[in-house]
This record gives structure tokens, sequence and C-alpha cells, in this order.
């Protein structure tokens, strides 16, 4: 039977009656063929439009890709998507009144042509939205943008805003960002928060003596992009940021309203500022080689037998590890062989290996010269009492060996005290090296 290239209505009909009910279930918004919903072990590797994300198929369901910016998804085969340049054709009496991209200039169609009306400058896309077009600030929205170094500027947490530089409420630390795609990267973070102790300023005579709150916090985590909302994840812990990139500063601003929230006790905003990494000239594991403290005239050599004094045991040899990572976290011990006796050779050891102290904190060194913010524990004499330690250094090196000769130093067991016989100042400097020098591990 031959229709002569006459279609009877009834197949008109029921074709037009398919199409719509298609349109319904299962369209492409993207606007060029129907979306696929199965996502099985035979479609992995497929990619389909959802609207402006190209999405793929990972063997159990649908996962976004890439969101077109300025541009249109479009369906480039039954397996394949990819973002295009989204430029509609034609302008007529039917479009009268529609944007469109081209490029980076929003046009207007005015039933003839098309004019443009905006063009995107800076750091803005042009993004169609159904039939309005219009400049979008990008900036980031890219995980790529933040790869690199950043000092922290200022951290509100508990209503108390700390500041880089600041010696009543102070802070220090920095991070380092490195994507792994433009919408994740990794973190590595180290910071302090450093509070005045005006009692201790006092004894000591000085405006300010700004010392660590705690040991300083430092780790790694990672985030994913979404737009410019954070999903900041470390260990089992989920926290959400609202971003702003403007130039060289990155501030954050955390989301308490976002569900996926499983910590509260975070900052509420941090301001950070892109910055020349820190030199790395400290970093590496060294052994003390010699170190000269005040309250020991000579000159302390590692496995030295020297004399201590009768609150210890009379005699000892004293070592010194030290540890500066890549993201300057120090880590020192004191070390000693303790001895009864005349001397370490004829006297009888008491103790061998005793640890002493421990110090972990911050450095930051530039141009020969390294602040150092050190929480202490004291093992040996304190039972696990802690002090802080603020100093700054000169740093110089001879071939292999480095010394740090100390500038300045403020103590938080610094103190002024009072008995029978008067009233006295302990300066907690005293007990800690005003030149040390340090050789590679071997």
């Amino acid at each position: 039977m031959s229709f002569h290239g006459k279609i009877p209505l009834f197949v008109i009909a029921l074709s037009l009656s398919l199409a719509s009910a298609c349109a319904e279930e299962n369209t492409n918004p993207g606007g060029n063929t129907p979306l696929p919903t199965a996502c099985t072990a035979t479609q992995q590797g497929n990619l389909r439009c959802n609207g402006l994300d190209v999405q793929e198929c990972n063997g159990a369901a649908w996962a976004t890709t890439t969101t077109c910016t300025g541009q249109r998804c479009v369906t480039t085969s039954s397996t394949t998507a990819e973002c295009q340049d989204e430029v509609i054709p034609t302008c007529t009496s039917t479009q009268n009144g529609h944007q469109r991209c081209n490029g980076l200039d929003v046009e207007d169609c005015d039933g003839t042509d098309w004019a443009t009306s905006d063009t995107c400058t800076g750091n803005e896309v042009c993004v169609l939205t159904g039939l309005s077009a219009e400049c979008v600030d990008n900036t980031g929205t890219d995980a790529t943008e933040f790869n690199g170094f950043w000092l922290y500027q200022s951290m509100t947490r508990d209503a108390t805003t700390y500041t880089r530089g600041n010696t009543s409420h102070g802070l220090i630390g920095d991070v380092t960002f490195a994507s792994t795609s433009t919408t994740t990267a990794a973190m590595d973070y180290r910071f302090g928060t450093i509070e005045n102790d005006a009692t201790i300023a006092s004894a000591m005579g000085i405006s300010a003596a700004p010392f660590l709150q705690d040991e300083p916090q430092f780790g790694e985590s990672s985030f994913v992009l979404e737009g410019r909302l954070w999903v900041i994840t470390e260990g089992s812990s989920v926290t959400v940021f609202n971003s702003t990139l403007a130039g060289n500063t990155l501030t954050l601003t955390y989301d308490a309203t976002d569900a996926r929230n499983t910590e509260t006790d975070v900052p509420s905003q941090m301001v950070l500022t892109r910055a020349t990494p820190w030199s790395t000239e400290t970093v590496g594991d060294w052994d003390m080689i010699s170190m000269r403290v005040p309250v020991q005239p000579l000159l302390i050599e590692t496995g030295e037998c020297i004399f201590l004094d009768t609150s210890f045991q009379n005699w000892g040899k004293l070592y010194v590890p030290i540890s500066i990572s890549d993201r300057h976290i120090m880590y020192r011990e004191q070390r000693g062989d303790y001895f009864t006796g005349s001397n370490c050779f004829l006297g009888t050891p008491v103790v061998v290996d005793e640890l002493i102290d421990t110090g972990i904190g911050i450095i930051e060194e530039e141009g020969g010269v390294a602040r150092y913010w050190e929480w202490r524990t004291d093992i040996y004499a304190g039972g696990g009492a802690t002090n802080a330690y603020t100093m700054e250094f000169d740093v110089s090196k001879d071939g292999d060996e480095m010394t740090f000769t100390r500038t300045s130093c403020i103590a938080s067991d610094s103190y002024t005290y009072t008995d029978n016989d008067g009233t006295f100042f302990r300066d907690g400097c005293d007990y800690f090296p005003t030149i040390i020098t340090m050789g590679p591990v071997q």
C-alpha cells in the first residue's frame, strides 16, 4: 500500500502525542536530545547533558563532571556530550526580546537582528539562563585559582577576632592549596592564636608579652568547590564555608545553615592573603652540636659531661634533636643521661636517655631572621607543666651547620616572686639557649 507522500492524520496525531509524552518525562534542558536516565554497568563511562551540566555514568549513578559556563551542553552522540558555544543563530519576530551569549557579548534580538547590549570584562563570563543572558563574575569558582601559599590575616572565633601582628589577640600561620581538579583541592594548614600576658609584660618591663594560647594547630584536609561554596573534609568532619576571592584576598565565612556540617566549634570567618612562601633554609632534621644557656657558664656540647646542680643528679650529658618540617612546624626534645659521683665517668648512671622537655611551635624564617613561637612541656621537672616562648633568632649557615643566635625572648615562666630574702625576678628565658649550633642528623 502506498500513500504517495501523503501521511494519514492519525499517524501525525500519534507522532505528536508520543513526542509530547517523551518531552514531559525525559528531556534534556540543554535542548537537543532526550535525557538518558539509566546508569548501569552497561552505560559506565557514557556522558549526557542535564541542563548546563555534563554528567558521566559511573556504573551506578550520574555525576556532574563539568558545568558549562557561557556555553550550552550539547549531546554529540548517544554516549557523548560536551560544552559548546551558545549562539542562537536566528533573530526574527519570534525571538524578539530574547537574549543570547556570543563569546563575552550579551546580545539582544530586536525582531530583526542581534545587537550587543553588554560585554563581559575582567573575570566575568556570559551566562545564558533560559531566554536571558547576563555577565556573571566567575572569580573563585575554579579550584586552580587558589593554588599556592596563603597567610592567615584574621580569624574570628567565639566572637573574638585574632589578627596577624596583633599582640593582644594575635594570629600566626598559613595554608597551602593544591588543586586536584577544577572543583577539588588539598589543603595543608598550620596556625596558632596569640594572647598578651600583661602580668609577664609588666614583670619584664615590656609593652606586651604575646604567647601562644595553646599548642599550634596543623593538619591536612581537602575541599570540594560548589560554585563559591567550599565543602571541607578532614577525616570524618565536614564544614561548609562561603568564599569570596577579591584579588589576592580570600575570605571564608562559615555557613551554619548547611545541613552537611558536622562541626560547630569552628571559626566563623577567616581572611587569607596570597604570599611568597617562607624560606626553607631551616627545614630538616637536626642534632645539636653545641649550645650556650645563660644559667650554665660553659658552652654545652652534645654528649659532653657537664656539671648540672644538686637539684638534678650532679653530672650529665645532654642531647637535643630538632626537626623542622617543610610546613615550618618545629619540634624539639631535650634528653639527658644523669650520673651521681664526681663525674660522668666515675659516677653511677642514674638515668639514661631521660626525656627532659619537649617543644612544638611555628617558625617563620626570611632574610636570615627566624621568628619562633613555642609551646613547651616540661617533662622532667614539671611533670607535664607547660610554658610558652616567643623568640627571634639570627640564622647563619656554615656548610652543613646552622646556628641560631637569639636576639629576643619572652617566656611565660618569667615572673616576680617574693620570699623572706626579698623580691626577685625569674626570667624563664635564662633556661633557653642564646646560641645553638646544629648539624644534619647523621
